[in-house]
């Protein structure tokens, strides 16, 4: 049976390295986009508001669908690392 758990951990671990490697990733990935999203919000506000402003209609349009695009990509970002996180915790415990 030892022999069976161990060969089971042997075939785990290139997934296990697999799974650290993709929240490495994610964690950076949610790290500076933090950073570039926080900037472009601001732009993008801006922007939003003078073309409300100015009534260009479209182009505040156009910059809201970009703010909405950003949240969706940070909030898609954040559940693949909690799922990675919760698949590297499941492969330990084997």
């Amino acid at each position: 049976m030892w022999i069976m758990r161990f060969l089971l951990k042997i075939l785990v671990l290139p997934l296990l390295l697999a799974v650290d490697a993709a929240t490495l990733i994610t964690k950076v990935s949610i790290y500076v986009g933090c950073y570039v999203v926080g900037f472009a919000v601001w732009l993008c506000g801006i922007f939003c508001i003078l073309s409300i402003i100015f009534k260009m209609i479209p182009c505040a349009i156009f910059f809201a669908a970009i703010l909405i695009v950003m949240f969706a990509c940070l909030f898609a970002a954040a559940n693949i690392q909690l799922f990675l996180e919760s698949a590297h915790r499941v492969l330990k415990r084997v």
